[in-house]
């Protein structure tokens, strides 16, 4: 189950100053939102010693397509819809959302494309969007 995650920490600035800071994550592979939070604190506690986690919510995901290799590559959501034929010969649409990383919207592009043609169905991209979210937590 793939879950998305808000945490809160305070950062030090050059100056010195904190400043409250807000970032989105995606948690792979837990089954509770327990398992998610203790999953985000152990990631989290060696680099912030305040920081809270005060969003989970089960995300619309279906899978993460690919892994990021490159640190400047940023997590794209693209809407897919999958079109069969029932046995009665109607036709039949599934709509769903997957997570990939890439460096541009060309490159997201590109690589939705890819993971199409892996498809059996007549599918469809009918939405790609960089989102805010920073990283995967596994």
């Amino acid at each position: 189950m793939i879950h998305e995650v808000q945490v809160t920490f305070l950062r030090r600035n050059d100056k010195g100053d904190e400043k409250l800071c807000k970032e989105n994550y995606i948690v792979e592979n837990k089954l509770t939102f327990t398992q998610v939070e203790e999953r985000v604190e152990e990631e989290f506690e060696s680099l912030y010693k305040d920081f809270d986690v005060v969003a989970i919510k089960r995300s619309k995901l279906r899978e993460i397509v690919n892994e990021r290799k490159d640190y400047d590559e940023k997590i794209f959501f693209a809407t897919i819809v999958d079109t069969f034929v029932n046995e009665d010969g109607s036709e039949k649409e599934m709509k769903y959302v997957v997570a990939l990383f890439a460096k541009s919207m060309q490159d997201a592009h590109q690589k939705v494309k890819e993971y199409m043609a892996q498809g059996l169905n007549d599918m469809e991209l009918k939405q790609l969007k960089e989102t805010k979210f920073l990283e995967v937590i596994r």
